[in-house]
This record gives C-alpha cells, structure tokens and sequence, in this order.
C-alpha cells in the first residue's frame, strides 16, 4: 500500500517553478499525515490536505460535496484592540452587515479564517448554512489556499462578486475520537484528548497531497523514513 501510494505522489505531482512560484523540492507539496488508530483503515492518499483541526460549532455541516471555499486572514478590525465598549458594539455590527452583504455576494460554502472569530459573526454564517473553521496556522492556510486554487485575502471588506472562490471535490470532518468512543476501543494515552481530522479531497493532482499513514505509530515512524527517502 506504501508503495503504491509513494508512486502515485511521484507520478502525479507536479511542481512548477515557473508558473506558480514551486521549490522542485517534490518534497515540498508532498505531506505525510501519521493518523493514531489501530489499524491501516485510515492510510490513504488524498488528492488534497489533511489538517489536525475541528470545526467552529458541532452544530455546522461536517461534509461538502464541491463546496466553495473561502480563506480569509481576518474578518474585520480585532475588538481586544479596542479600548471602549461602545465603539466595539458599533464595530461589530457594522462588520455583521458588510459580511452578511458579501456572503450573499459570493455564497461560500466554507470560511476559513486564520484568526479569532466573534460569537456574534460566528452564529451569523451558522444561520445561513456555512460551515467555518477559525484559528488556522498561517502555513496551513496557504497550503490550502495553493491546493484549492485560490487566495487568502486580508479581510471582508475586499471581497467582491467576481472573486473566485476555492474549489475541491469533497470536504469533511473525521472524529476520530468520537469513532474510538463508539467501538470502546481506546488503545493508546494520546486518545484522552480529542482527535478530529479535517479533510479536503479532490484538489487537482499535480498541485499536491498527502499520504495518511495509520496504524502503530512506531511502526510508521520506520515507514515514513522509508517514504521520504523514496520520494
């Protein structure tokens, strides 16, 4: 199955130089993602990223088929910079309407936002059936904004309606430490904190993915070198 694996990636990635700025390092859009779980049913390729991440509210869609993406930096002005109450109201309500006016603009299926979120603006994209993710590492988000084939831009406010969202096949959220409370089957110590998984699949080929790795970890350490050493 490594092996397998290890020549699809060499096979169908990539990199470019020229058009999109690459190191020809292979390496470089090439990730391993090592998964704690009993067996090797969670090794795969995936045409995409795989993040160690959970969504905003357990109360939002956990899966998209071809969903529309979009990346942001921020949201709007961080109200821990502000001093006085008042005008933090005032910012925040004058930030809920310009982002409900360019969600409606653009209709995203996803937001993802690099930094804090309000509670406020949160339950707003909620309400209209968007699933956010907020917190991301900055690195994270630009390895996703290159697979999905768009920008991360630095707030709503320079959203318009031609912007082009991010693409792929299927995006979902994989718990895996609600699956191990299913199947009574916690089988190392790391399992005593919550696992969960986000998923981006079917981002096109030659830009990059990542190989998922499961089973015993100290096993999969010895295969990793292998892997790196092949690619």
């Amino acid at each position: 199955m490594l092996t397998e694996f290890v020549m699809k990636a060499v096979e169908a990635v990539k990199p470019s130089s020229r058009m999109l700025g690459d190191l020809m390092d292979i390496n470089e859009c090439i990730k391993i993602k090592l998964i704690d779980w009993k067996d090797s049913s969670k090794s795969a390729y995936v045409n995409g990223i795989v993040m160690s991440k959970s969504i905003a509210s357990k109360r939002m869609q956990t899966t998209r088929i071809n969903p529309k993406i979009l990346l942001l930096k921020d949201i709007g002005q961080n109200e821990d910079d502000l001093q006085d109450l008042k005008t933090k109201i005032d910012v925040e309500g004058h930030c809920e309407k310009i982002l409900e006016q360019k969600l409606t603009e653009i209709n995203p299926n996803i937001v993802i936002v690099q930094k804090d979120i309000s509670v406020k603006l949160l339950n707003l994209m909620r309400d209209k059936d968007i699933t956010v993710v907020s917190n991301l590492e900055e690195r994270k988000i630009k390895r996703l904004a290159r697979l999905t084939q768009t920008i991360v831009l630095p707030s709503i406010n320079v959203i318009d309606a031609t912007f082009s969202l991010g693409r792929c096949k299927l995006f979902r959220e994989d718990n895996l430490s609600r699956q191990l409370r299913e199947q009574n089957a916690y089988f190392t110590n790391t399992h005593t904190v919550e696992q969960t998984l986000l998923v981006f699949d079917g981002c096109n080929s030659v830009l990059g993915c990542t190989i998922c790795l499961s089973g015993p970890l100290q096993r999969e350490r010895f295969e990793l070198t292998k892997v790196k050493k092949a690619l």
